[in-house]
Order: structure tokens, then C-alpha cells, then sequence
């Protein structure tokens, strides 16, 4: 059967889930959402893309594909005959193992659940039912003792099924959106029923307000709309019952430009609300107002001007029927809050303003972490060092393929995955600046230059390639940097003046950034015992020495000697490492294990920091932030005690620290500038050497000056004195 069969078919059957411990889970079927695969534009397997996560979508009908969503959820499909199709589940009726149902769902929701809360929901569904990428994906529900579907002789009849469009997926296109391909149980309390028939409707009849004012004009409008029939009468008694969200204030400009577009100059302009001053406008014209309440400032404006401030019993008296009036109101969307409504800040063609923190002083700063995984997400985490607690920020799924490597500088951050692209993400806006594409195969490692001036990128193929920051132009590509081979790191100096990037043919190349041009070339196969496992380099604080680890060694290199200084190695296989300071190394193994070591190879300390694998340890200020395979993320201080710590559901691949406020780095360049007034003779004597001594002059020499100024004074008018004496003579 095609997949609108498949969804139709699926109503009423019950799906079947039995857990480790023998409990029988089950839930009838009461709405499904079908993709029609490669032609859908909503489906995971579009224009035929076919990606490890969505594997099962290919796969024979009956098959199950969980995928994970929002960096937090899982939704559960089962593919049908034709390929890349599938129908997802998207609410169930609970049978059995309700008890068992609102234990999985209260572990993440607080308070008690309705029993038709459990399972109305694709992600809700999921929780309740225990079904996860790992334990549900890629089963054949005919074959499967833990998963399957039944039919319990339960009929849902044609006339009790609803087609209608589609949810979540206003990214496709309206053309797709609008499709009736979501099926459901007509009002059936543990799906979602359109027609509204059970909801509430609420039409005020009176304001909500006790205030004695507004209620004699409630009671005034009432009598005006019965007995006069006039629809400004119905108008105004209408806004009268609205709520002061509904009542948006309105300020004099806009009134001021309302009224000159009218003809007649004897119009009173009605504002049912609050009328406010604005500056902007310098000189304001002659004004009949009437309104709920006008500030002190405008009133004053308005009678300065010659105009009238009149209340609504005057309004009633003076036009009953709204002869000779403009109603106005002010825009109801201009509130600060309807400005964070909208789509998440940083998707693409969001306009939606990001909730951010204060910047002032008095506001503690929080630190971001952002996070790349093979689910490809990119996830967004802020510390708070006050709270000691982790709390994500955002989830953004631009990315078609897992993420490798992101890295930040400055305002903007990169992201490189397996899908060929690198996002460049503006942190200031929180929204997507720009997408590279000059790749064409996976980004392996991306790095920034100290200045903030050049992103430089390496991919699979062997491609190196350096973009300008801003512009974000290609300046510079280098097709076969390693010959041919993957690279596998790049790792700029803090001067900004050379990279190194460490490849798949065993070779470390030095680059000159100022010239654009490769420096030399070192083969590891002659100087390191295992220079095929390599994998990564991390320059030391000093500046001269560098790391290289992979396998079951770390190499200490130092650019003076060209050669290794130090070669540690260790009982199992390396998976990070960062420099605690000049003397200390941070190294995080594949079991979970984090060791502290000495330059020298001694050990100082190790510790049990995750379970599964160490993928990536970061420093930042005085805290340590360590990230596991398995999606764990702590942050540690010095003494290496547990800070915070949070689960992101992820496998996360790579990690970043964002400082909390982009400052631009302009040590490096007052640095030179220095040397050079010091090098060249010529420059010694300068104005700003001059201003520096008078700036940080004694009291002393100070006061000497000024006996010095009084006696150059006496002196020149002694010699005015005498040159007058002798034109007498």
C-alpha cells in the first residue's frame, strides 16, 4: 500500500511496546502524518537525499525510524513500499501500562498528567512509550519481540476521519505545507481536533476593571449603541471591555499625521487608550483629543498648541453618533514582548528579536558553550558561574549532516560538517550570517586567526583554503595542501604570522600566513613512533612549543629546534588534551579518565570525569570544561571539582567557548607598534612621550615652574618700562 494507505491503515491499530522487564506498553493509533519521500519537500529524504540518519527511511515497509528533533526529542516513523517514505506517528490512545506511562513522562514534567495528556504528542508518544534512537530504530515490526503492531477488531469508520495539513513544517512551502497529509480521529480527546467544537470561547461583556469611570461609560456606550444604532457607538464600546494589552497606547505623532491627511480641520481624533508624548515631533497643530487618558506632557503640548483634551461623556454630548471623529488606536504588535514572538532568533529568515543578557556591570555575565553533534545539531549552553548551573541556550538544525568542528572568534562563530558547508553565525544578532560552499567534501577543522581576520578551513579531500572575515570572500585555496590526503587539524600561532596543519600522509606543514605560501614540510614517520594515529595539534601559552597527540601518544614539539622535546606515552587511546598552563598537560581518555601530567611525562592527578569517551576538554578563565560521547557536558574548576553539568541527548563531536561580551583583540597590535618606536631612533622623540612625563609631573617641579612664569613676567614688563623712559628722553 502507498504511504496515504499506510497512514489511513494505521488509524485504530494498536501499537505494542514491551520492555526490558516484561511490561506490555500499548496504545491505539489516533493520528498519523505521512511524507511522501524524494518529491516531498518536508520529508527527511528530499530530491532522494539519503544520509546514515535517515537509512530506514530506504528500507523494506514496516521498518522503524526514530530520529532525534530539537536537540531534545524523539519521533517515531514506520517506512512504507515506496523509498524514502514514511508515516509518522503522531498521537496514541493509552490501553495499557498507564501507571508505567506517567512514570517515563513525569521524569521530565514536573506535576501530575492527564490520561489524555500521556501520548498526545510525536515526542510525548516517545517518552511514555520508552522509544529512543537507540533501543527503537531500525526494527521490522513484523519480526520484533519488543515492537510491534496489532489488531485488536477495533473499527474507526471513514466518516470519523479528518484530513488536514501538515504541523511544524512552514520551511517546506506553503504549496507543501498546505497538503492534507496529517490523519486523525475525529474528536478524539488524545489527538488534536480541528474543529474547535470543546474549545473556549470567551467574548467579554463587561471590562474586567472595577474602576468606578470606566464603568459609567461601559454603561453610557450601552445605552448610545441600543438607542442609536451607530457603529462607532459599538465600536467604542467594544474597546471598552478589551484588556490593556488590547488598549495600546498611541503617541502624538502618529496623531498628528493622521490628521493631516483629513481635509476638515474641525475633527476630534478618539482614542480609546492612553495617549502619549513625543519628542521627535518638534511642532504639533491645533488638536480636539479625546481619550481614556493623555500624559501630563502631551495634554500640556496639545493646549499650548490652542487644541482641546475632552473626555468620552463630553464626546457623547458633543457627537452621539461619532459624526466628525477619526478613531484611532496604537499598533498592538509594537510591545516588547510580541518582539520575541516568532520564529527561534538565528533560523534563518527570523526577524525574532533574542532574549539577551544584560550587558552592565551589575549583571553577572554568563559564558557560552557551543556544542556540534552527529545528530546534526548545533547546540548553544550558557554557564552561569553565580548558579554553577548549565542551561541551554538554543538548537539550530542548519546543517544536512553531522557536525565536526566549530570554532569562534570574536562576534561570529563557524560551524563545519559532513555535508560540505561551514554556517557562520553572527553571536550579537544569535542569528546565521552567512553559509560557505567553496568546499567539497567534509570539513575536518576550522580555526580563526587571532586578529579576527581570516577563517582558514580544511576538509577530507585535502583542500586548505583561508576566507576573509567580513566580506567573507575566498582569498586563498591551496587543492592539494597534504597531497591529496585528509586534514586532519589546523592550528594558527597567536601571532597571527603561521599555521601549522597536521594531514593524513604523516606530514606536518608549516604555513606562512603573511606570505600565503607553504614554509617547509616535516614527515612524522621519521620522528614520531605512531604518526598515523596523529590527529590533533594544540600550540602551548609560551607561543614556541606545540602539541601532537592521536593514538597512545602526546608529543611536545618546539618550533626553535624543529624537533620533538618530549614523547609521552600512555595505557590507552588519546582522545583530548589541552594545555592547563605552560607546565601541565590535560589529557582525557577513551574510558572517561581525565590525567594531569608534567612537561616531563610525570603523572600529577587523574580522575573519573564521564563515563564514555573524553571527546574534547576546553579552558576558559578559571574553569575547565569537559564534553563526553555520550552527550555529557561538566564544567570543572581548578581543583578539578564539579561545577555543573548538563545531558544534551546528543553524541556531541566538538566544542567551543564563547566569551561573554565579543571584544576585539588589539594587544598584538599596539605590541608591534611598540617595538617599533623602540627599534628606529628617529621615532624616540615623539609628542606622546612628552605629554606622558607633564601627565605624571611632582608637586615640586610644578610649583618651580610657576616661580619661573612670575619671574618671566617681571622681567618683560621692567623691560616695557624702560623702552617707554627712553622714547621720552
Amino acid at each position: 500500500m502507498s504511504c496515504k494507505e499506510m497512514a489511513l491503515y494505521l488509524l485504530g491499530k494498536v501499537l505494542v511496546r514491551k520492555l526490558d522487564n516484561g511490561s506490555i506498553l500499548k496504545g491505539r493509533i489516533v493520528e498519523t502524518e505521512c511524507y511522501l519521500g524524494g518529491e516531498d519537500k518536508a520529508s527527511h529524504s528530499y530530491n532522494g537525499r539519503q544520509t546514515p540518519g535517515n537509512e530506514p527511511m530506504y528500507m523494506p515497509a514496516g521498518t522503524t525510524y526514530v530520529y532525534f528533533t530539537y536537540g531534545m526529542y524523539f519521533c517515531f516513523n514506520i517506512s512504507s513500499v515506496e523509498p524514502g517514505a514514511a508515516v509518522l506517528l503522531r498521537a496514541l490512545e493509552p490501553i495499557q501500562g498507564l501507571e508505567i506511562m506517567k512514570k517515563f513522562r513525569t521524569a521530565k514534567k514536573k506535576g501530575p498528567l492527564k490520561d489524555t495528556e500521556l501520548c498526545n504528542g510525536p515526542s510525548k508518544l516517545c517518552i511514555a512509550m520508552n522509544v529512543t534512537k537507540d533501543n527503537c530504530n531500525k526494527i521490522d515490526l513484523t519480526e520484533s519481540e519488543h515492537l510491534w503492531i496489532e489488531d485488536d477488531g477495533g473499527r474507526i469508520e471513514e466518516t470519523q476521519i479528518v484530513n488536514c495539513r501538515r504541523i511544524g513544517i512552514a520551511s517546506a512551502g506553503e504549496e507543501w505545507a498546505a497538503k492534507p497529509l496529517r490523519f486523525y480521529v475525529l474528536s478524539n480527546a488524545h489527538g488534536i481536533d480541528i474543529n474547535h467544537k470543546h474549545d473556549r470561547k470567551v467574548r467579554r461583556t463587561e471590562p474586567k476593571s472595577q474602576d468606578v469611570y470606566l464603568r459609567l461609560l461601559v454603561k453610557l456606550y450601552r445605552y448610545l449603541a441600543r438607542r442609536t444604532g451607530a457603529k462607532f457607538n459599538k465600536i467604542i464600546l467594544k474597546r471598552l471591555f478589551m484588556s490593556n494589552i488590547n488598549k495600546p497606547p498611541i503617541s502624538i505623532a502618529k496623531i498628528v499625521r493622521v490628521m493631516k491627511k483629513r481635509e476638515s480641520d474641525d475633527l476630534t481624533a478618539v482614542v480609546v487608550g492612553t495617549v502619549t508624548d513625543d519628542a521627535r515631533i518638534w511642532k504639533i497643530p491645533k488638536l480636539s483629543v479625546c481619550a481614556l487618558r493623555v500624559t501630563r506632557s502631551a495634554r500640556a503640548r496639545i493646549i499650548k498648541a490652542g487644541g482641546e483634551v475632552i473626555t468620552f461623556d463630553q464626546l457623547s454630548l458633543r457627537s452621539p453618533t461619532g459624526d466628525k471623529t477619526v478613531l484611532l488606536q496604537g499598533r498592538r504588535n509594537a510591545r516588547e514582548a510580541v518582539k520575541h514572538f516568532g520564529l527561534a532568533p538565528g533560523v534563518p529568515h527570523s526577524h525574532t528579536k533574542p532574549f539577551v543578557r544584560a550587558k552592565g556591570r551589575k549583571f553577572e555575565r554568563a559564558r557560552g558553550l557551543i556544542a556540534g553533534s552527529y545528530e546534526e545539531f548545533l547546540l548553544g549552553y550558557n554557564f552561569s558561574s553565580k548558579k554553577n548551573e548549565l542551561v541551554q541556550s538554543f538548537a539550530a538544525h542548519d546543517h544536512a549532516a553531522s557536525l565536526r568542528c566549530v570554532a569562534t572568534s570574536g562576534q561570529y562563530l563557524a560551524s563545519g560538517g559532513a555535508d560540505d558547508r561551514i554556517f557562520v553565525y553572527d553571536m550579537k544578532t544569535r542569528k546565521e550570517h552567512c553559509a560557505l560552499t567553496h568546499h567539497e567534501a567534509t570539513i575536518t577543522c576550522l580555526q580563526f586567526t587571532e586578529n579576527h581576520s581570516h577563517l582558514i578551513s580544511g576538509s577530507s579531500d585535502g583542500v586548505l583554503t583561508i576566507v576573509r572575515v567580513g566580506n567573507w570572500q575566498l582569498e586563498k585555496i591551496w587543492p592539494k595542501a597534504h597531497k591529496g590526503a585528509a586534514i586532519h587539524d589546523i592550528a594558527v600561532h597567536a601571532s597571527g604570522k603561521l599555521a601549522l596543519t597536521l594531514g593524513a600522509d604523516c606530514a606536518l606543514n608549516t604555513w606562512n600566513l603573511i606570505k600565503g605560501r607553504e614554509a617547509y614540510v616535516i614527515n612524522l614517520n621519521s620522528k614520531s613512533k605512531d604518526a598515523k594515529s596523529l590527529e590533533r595539534i594544540l600550540w602551548a601559552p609560551d607561543g614556541v612549543r606545540f602539541l601532537l597527540y592521536g593514538g597512545q601518544y602526546t608529543e611536545i614539539w618546539s618550533i626553535e629546534s624543529g624537533g620533538v622535546l618530549k614523547q609521552i606515552e600512555h595505557p590507552q587511546k588519546v582522545a583530548s588534551c589541552a594545555w592547563l598552563d605552560d607546565s601541565l598537560l590535560l589529557v582525557g581518555y577513551e574510558d572517561g579518565q581525565v590525567s594531569l601530567f608534567n612537561t616531563d611525562g610525570s603523572s600529577v592527578k587523574s580522575f573519573k570525569a564521564h563515563d564514555t569517551r573524553v571527546k574534547s576538554i576546553n579552558l576558559y578563565e578559571e574553569y575547565i570544561i569537559t564534553v563526553s560521547s555520550d552527550g555529557c557536558i561538566k564544567v570543572w574548576n581548578r581543583d578539578f571539582e564539579e561545577l555543573a553539568s548538563a545531558e544534551s541527548g546528543c553524541r556531541l563531536t566538538c566544542l567551543c567557548v564563547v566569551p561573554p561580551v565579543a571584544v576585539k583583540n588589539e594587544n598584538s597590535t599596539e605590541d608591534e607598534t611598540v617595538e617599533e618606536i623602540k627599534d628606529s631612533p628617529v621615532k624616540k622623540k615623539t609628542v606622546m612621550r612628552s605629554r606622558v612625563i607633564e601627565e605624571f609631573e611632582e608637586e615640586e617641579s610644578r610649583q618651580v615652574k610657576k616661580k619661573s612664569k612670575k619671574k618671566n613676567l617681571q622681567k618683560q614688563t621692567q623691560d616695557k618700562v624702560s623702552r617707554k623712559k627712553k622714547k621720552k628722553v
